[in-house]
């Protein structure tokens, strides 16, 4: 029986700690049929402690997801704050199975 599609999405944040979402990112996109879309509030590039990611989608421009991974990290203090970035996660976390 073919396994359903299963989108993952990994929202960063400045300050996100790599291990945090490198460790879960590696085992959750090894499922059968996952998807993983690697996000953050503003798209594009996103530096945290010297490594840059790049290629990020934009939180408003993902519709929905299976489960949804908020990685720990310095900067969630600040996150927290930033109620444009709140209101993603909360959209996100309403239509998702998993968070």
């Amino acid at each position: 029986m073919p396994t359903a599609p299963l989108h993952i999405v990994f929202d960063l944040y400045p300050g996100v700690t790599h291990l945090d979402f490198t460790g879960p990112q590696q085992f959750l996109s090894r499922l059968p049929g996952a998807r993983v879309t690697v996000a953050w509030k503003d798209g594009g590039e996103l530096e945290a402690d010297g490594l840059t990611f790049a290629g990020l989608s934009r939180l408003d421009a993902i519709e929905q997801c299976d489960i949804l991974c908020i990685p720990g990290g310095f900067g969630t203090s600040a996150a927290i704050l930033d109620e444009d970035f709140l209101d993603e996660i909360r959209r996100l976390a309403g239509l998702s199975r998993y968070v």
